[in-house]
C-alpha cells in the first residue's frame, strides 16, 4: 500500500505538470483546469495518508539547502492531513466548476469579493487554515527535538506562536460567520474603516 500510494502521488503531480505544460502551450484552458484538479488530487491522497498514518515529515530549507526536518506524530499530524485534505478538496472542486461551469464560476469568483457572503467565507477559510494551523504549533511545538536550552526555548515559542494563530483564526471565523449570517452588523461597523465595506 505504501508503494502505491508513492507511485500514485507521482503519478498525480506529474499529470499536473503535463496538463499545465499542455495547457499553457497550446493555449486550452481545460486542460489547465485539469492540472489544477490533479494537485487537488494529491493534495486529497497525502492528506490522507497522514490522517490514517498519524506521521509527518517536512525538511527545512535555508539557501535552497536541508538543514532539518519538521516531524509531527498523533493528532498534530493528523491536523496536518486535514489541512491537506481540505487544500486538495477546494482545488478539486474549482477545477470541476471551471470545466463545467466556466463562465459562471468565473462570474461567482468576480463577483464574490463585491459582497459580504463572499469576504464572509474567505474569512472563514483563513480562519480555520489559521487556527489549525496553530494548534499544529502548540501540540508539536517545534516539531524537532529539544537536545538543549535553546532548543527547548524554541520549541516554547512556536508553541506561543500557536496560541496566537488560534486566537487570530477564531476571531476571522467568528468574523467570516458573522458576515455571511449577519453581515449588516459588521458591515456598519467595518464600512467607517474599510471602504471595501459599503
Amino acid at each position: 500500500m505504501k508503494q502505491f500510494l508513492f507511485w500514485l502521488e507521482i503519478a498525480l503531480f506529474a499529470l499536473a505538470c503535463l496538463f499545465f505544460f499542455a495547457g499553457e502551450r497550446f493555449d486550452l484552458p481545460p486542460l489547465l483546469f485539469l492540472g489544477v484538479m490533479s494537485l487537488g488530487g494529491l493534495g486529497l491522497v497525502v492528506g490522507v495518508e497522514v490522517i490514517v498514518k498519524r506521521e509527518a515529515s517536512f525538511n527545512i530549507r535555508r539557501a535552497n539547502h536541508v538543514i532539518g526536518s519538521e516531524n509531527y506524530s498523533g493528532c498534530a499530524a493528523q491536523l496536518w492531513g486535514f489541512m491537506f485534505v481540505l487544500f486538495g478538496l477546494g482545488l478539486v472542486l474549482g477545477a470541476l466548476a471551471g470545466l463545467f461551469q466556466p463562465r459562471q464560476a468565473l462570474a461567482i469568483v468576480d463577483q464574490a469579493f463585491a459582497t459580504p457572503l463572499g469576504w464572509g467565507i474567505l474569512s472563514t477559510v483563513l480562519g480555520i487554515f489559521t487556527a489549525t494551523y496553530g494548534l499544529t504549533r502548540l501540540l508539536a511545538g517545534g516539531a524537532t527535538a529539544a537536545r538543549n536550552l535553546l532548543g527547548h526555548a524554541r520549541d516554547v515559542g512556536y508553541r506561543l506562536f500557536g496560541i496566537l494563530c488560534i486566537l487570530i483564526g477564531g476571531g476571522l471565523v467568528v468574523v467570516g460567520l458573522t458576515l455571511i449570517f449577519s453581515p449588516e452588523k459588521l458591515t456598519t461597523f467595518l464600512g467607517q474603516w474599510i471602504p471595501l465595506f459599503p
